[in-house]
């Protein structure tokens, strides 16, 4: 009898804390890796990925790579949902901008909520004014 002992490597365990999620989403997207972008995404969020490699791959000719370097991000979780406010510099200028996150089955997610959703949400809404207050010093 052979017994054959095959090498497999375990599966990386998916990070899951929205602030781990969104900046692994990120570097997914940087590089390019959009299968592996889509295992943190929630169905509307694989749209915007599948939108993103559609749009990379018929108009640029060759692959591009960048690295988003976050200068800050606060992540404020309510219930399953939650939103990272980050700031990056791209071009010597800084950039403010948010991730919103769905957890579903236990799993963080990178989510694109429907706009109207957006406007109607105003939790989220406050805490993204409460960050940029924070940021301009006008809240303890």
């Amino acid at each position: 009898m052979v017994l054959s002992i095959g090498a497999c490597a375990p599966e990386k365990e998916l990070p899951n804390t929205p602030e781990t999620v969104a900046k692994q989403w990120q570097i997914y997207i940087d590089n390019n890796h959009f299968d592996k972008a889509k295992t943190l995404s929630t169905k509307q969020a694989i749209e915007m990925v599948d939108m993103i490699q559609s749009v990379l791959y018929t108009e640029i000719e060759e692959e591009v790579e960048s690295n988003t370097v976050f200068k800050e991000m606060i992540c404020t979780e309510k219930g399953n949902k939650a939103i990272c406010t980050y700031i990056i510099i791209e071009s010597g200028e800084e950039i403010q901008d948010s991730f919103f996150l769905q957890k579903e089955n236990s799993q963080w997610l990178v989510d694109v909520p429907e706009e109207e959703e957006l406007l109607k949400n105003d939790p989220i809404e406050k805490m993204s004014d409460d960050f940029e207050k924070l940021l301009n010093g006008e809240l303890q």
